[in-house]
């Protein structure tokens, strides 16, 4: 599958996509809009930039929730609890029609590009095509139903339709720029290109020039004060549920943050857009997880904020040669640095136990910011309690400790129930104060150190993370 710019490569782009929107399944946000009479019922392309949260249930990107078949569901795009794209017509309890490659889409670390293009009048092989990252998806399938000829879909009908929301269930994760077509079957390459210079990076294009019909719209998400607004020049503005302001997110298609990977951790549940992250009930072992970005290169800066620290927390950064997927006792973990809650000391893991630890820092709870500084050029790292340096800016941690040409990851693990936020640059909570890094990129509530970056696909092309 073709590389998607802010995904595992970087290169310049001509057109930025400067915002997402993170939707939260928890809080059951979504946008809505009644549609009014469309340019036609049965053509329509729709396009949009999706990032993978929780991986553990349906998602509908975009859906009819309730239509005037009786109350089945419709959805022009749809995570399905296997982590399968589905692309479904319904129409009273039946399959009118439904593609569903038997592709697996897991990768929480890189952005996708979908489009999918319904035309019922066009050849049977063409009325329904799905695009992915710029290349038709040919299968294998593991369902592939074709519309009858003039079939009339759902979605872009008269009736109520849904961003982030369905039937199935609701998205948690991120949106960038969604754009839809009314009367318009257009191809992927009108939403996006592959770069020159890298001919397997797919990248988006301005979609301004685009026709959009009587209900089509084009979501950017950049205005904090109404990510519903339609910018196609239709007004087909959106409503919101449970989305505000901080819901608008600069973790975007041509600039990718890290976020927490549910793929390396065993921890109890993952919400808002994997920023949010609880340790399961247990206190006979400890459960975490860590960055879906890893690093051997540069200087890099996040915070973890503390819901709750449970029986304890232990924040740090760990090798990729830690084994986080095994069940249990995060904090044993190969090699990993951990600075403790509930006595301020420091941990070496060493696969069964830890080095046994020595008194650093002070102790933190529950609306404490502990910040870490990752430096991988001289191998040091630094923690700071609400923007304080600990043990007078002493490393924590040095080259002697650290394994050499290894990537490390931000990490955490926890004992009954912590509850830790992460933020890379862009935080769930408001920021009283709001600092950047020195190309301007992240949102932290104490000031970057001199020389760190936030853990960003632009910062990692600059400084070959």
């Amino acid at each position: 599958m073709p590389l998607v710019l802010g995904g595992s490569s970087v290169v310049a782009e001509a057109y930025s996509i400067d915002n997402s929107c993170r939707f939260n399944a928890a809080s059951s946000a979504y946008m809505s809009k009644t549609f009014g009479t469309p340019t036609t019922q049965n053509k329509w392309t729709l396009s949009a930039w999706v990032k993978r949260g929780d991986l553990t249930y349906n998602q509908d990107i975009f859906a009819v929730p309730v239509g005037t078949s009786g109350g089945y569901f419709h959805t022009g795009l749809q995570w399905n609890g296997s982590n399968q794209l589905e692309c479904n017509v319904n129409y009273t309890g039946s399959v009118q029609s439904k593609l569903m490659p038997t592709a697996l889409f897991r990768d929480v670390s890189a952005w996708y590009h979908l489009v999918t293009v319904y035309d019922s009048a066009a050849t049977e092989a063409d009325r329904v095509i799905l695009y992915i990252n710029g290349t038709r998806e040919t299968g294998p399938w593991g369902t592939e139903t074709l519309p009858s000829l003039n079939f009339a879909s759902q979605i872009n009908q008269a009736i109520e339709h849904r961003v982030g929301d369905g039937a199935n269930g609701d998205v948690d994760g991120y949106i960038a720029e969604m754009v839809f077509c009314d009367g318009q079957a257009y191809a992927a390459s009108d939403f996006g290109e592959f770069d020159s210079a890298s001919p397997t990076v797919w990248k988006p294009k301005d979609p301004s020039e685009l026709t959009f019909g009587d209900n089509g719209f084009w979501l950017d998400f950049e205005d904090s004060a109404d990510l519903g607004a339609d910018v196609s020049g239709n007004s087909n503005d959106f409503a919101l549920t449970n989305l505000a302001a901080i819901d608008q997110s600069t973790d975007s298609p041509t600039n990718n943050f890290a976020t927490a990977n549910p793929l390396m951790s065993n921890a109890e549940g993952f919400a808002e857009g994997n920023l949010h992250v609880t340790d399961r009930a247990s206190t006979d072992a400890s459960y975490g997880a860590c960055s879906s970005m890893g690093v051997r290169k540069g200087k890099w800066y996040m915070e973890f904020y503390m819901v709750s620290t449970g029986s304890s927390v232990n924040l740090g950064a760990m090798p990729e040669t830690s084994s986080m997927t095994t069940a249990g006792d995060y904090q044993y973990q190969l090699n990993n640095f951990q600075y403790r809650s509930t006595d301020g000391w420091k941990f070496i893991g060493n696969g069964s136990g830890d080095d046994g630890g020595s008194s650093y820092g002070a102790t933190y709870t529950a609306g404490d910011i502990i910040s870490v500084a990752l430096d991988m050029d001289n191998q040091d790292i630094y923690f700071y309690k609400n923007g304080t340096i600990q043990d007078s800016g002493t490393a924590a941690f040095t080259s002697s400790d650290f394994v050499d040409d290894t990537f490390y990851f931000f990490y955490q693990a926890g004992y009954n129930t912590g509850i830790v936020e992460y933020n890379f640059g862009n935080p769930i909570r408001t920021i009283s104060s709001g600092n950047a890094d020195a190309n301007g990129y992240g949102n932290f509530e104490y000031a970057v150190p001199s020389g760190y970056y936030a853990l960003c696909t632009k910062n990692l092309g600059e400084f070959g993370g």
